[in-house]
């Protein structure tokens, strides 16, 4: 049976006895590992214990036609059946497994690890099937959204850490691309809090964000507006700790195709804020009206031209062995009149 998003927190906690078998697919390994650890826990493993716990390779499994049956039938020398996992399944292993769990003796609980599996997957359907109460599959992918937010306060809520709504979506949009990655971030946010346990926007940003891209954002930010001063004050400070002109140029080069996916998905009947959200990443909750007044301030004709002259900055760029000099700020400068003329 496939676990619904709702019920695997509460599944995994206290597992039916029934169910000795376990299945997680999709991209995000982190989401998988954290599920897995779970199960394990339920389950009374502890997955480093040799007597307990015995992981296995699709690689090996394909290469003993009799392993997994030796696995998952195998007893413990200190007593009772060890957990099995395999790692990197492929739909190879849906034979193997249904002729295994077809011996009575084959019993042991097993937790199978595979990556993306389309719907036509074999193991999928094997695993799937509702009649089946001795099966549990979970889908493992990226957090983000109300999942990722989720998890974020329950896991902070377990630390007794307390934080703004703010604080929050600032955490969202800097963290979920691995469900492993961000429990470790938050659990860096709670070493460094030491015995404070309210956390703040400051702290966010020094933790979990990249300055230098903010800073980069925020003088592409103002210098697409035609702040200039913003601009060249940032990518002077920005190209003195090393970043160079031509990143700088295709930062700019990126914000400018954002902004020509959102006129293109506003010219569907999509309003401004709803665009945003649908770019990937969106928007950044602070950059929202900067990027608003841009949409208003250039049209997708603008955008375009603006395109085709970032692309001559940075092949000028490349031809010059000088970086933050006045010929970058001089070529973003021409680049926007250029541009803002059409």
């Amino acid at each position: 049976m496939k676990l619904a998003p709702k019920i695997i927190e509460s599944f995994l906690t206290s597992p039916p006895k029934q169910c000795t078998t376990l299945l997680l697919y999709g991209v995000d390994q982190g989401v998988a590992r954290h599920y897995r650890d779970k199960m394990l826990g339920a389950w009374g493993v502890d997955r480093h214990d040799p007597f307990r716990c015995n992981e296995y390779s699709m690689a090996a499994m394909e290469a003993d036609a009799t392993l997994i049956q030796d696995a998952l039938s195998s007893i413990s020398m200190m007593g009772g059946a060890p957990c099995v996992i395999i790692t990197g399944a492929t739909d190879d292993l849906t034979i193997m497994l249904k002729e295994a769990r077809a011996h009575p003796t084959c019993s042991n609980p097993l937790i199978i690890m595979a990556g993306d599996l389309g719907k036509k997957s074999s193991l999928r359907a094997w695993c799937e099937d509702a009649k089946r109460t001795d099966v549990a599959t979970i889908a493992c992918y990226r957090d983000e959204g109300a999942t990722l937010a989720q998890f974020i306060r329950e896991n902070m809520r377990n630390r007794g850490i307390q934080f703004s709504p703010t604080v929050m979506q600032l955490m969202v949009a800097s963290l979920g691309n691995d469900r492993l990655v961000t429990a470790q971030e938050l659990e860096k946010i709670d070493l460094y809090l030491g015995e404070r346990r309210q956390l703040t926007e400051d702290d966010v940003l020094v933790l979990l964000t990249d300055n230098k891209y903010h800073m980069a954002q925020d003088a592409l930010l103002a210098w697409i507006q035609g702040g200039m001063e913003r601009f060249w004050s940032v990518s002077d400070r920005l190209c003195a700790e090393g970043e160079s002109t031509i990143a700088l140029t295709r930062f700019a080069l990126n914000l400018v195709q954002r902004l020509v996916s959102i006129h293109q998905r506003m010219a569907e009947g999509m309003s401004c804020e709803s665009a945003m959200k649908q770019l990937s990443p969106p928007v950044f909750f602070k950059d929202e009206s900067a990027y608003s007044a841009a949409v208003r301030m250039w049209n997708i004709a603008q955008l375009m031209q603006l395109q085709d002259a970032l692309m001559m900055v940075e092949l000028n760029c490349k031809r010059q062995s000088a970086i933050g000099d006045s010929f970058f700020k001089q070529e973003m400068y021409y680049a926007f009149r250029s541009a803002r003329a059409k």
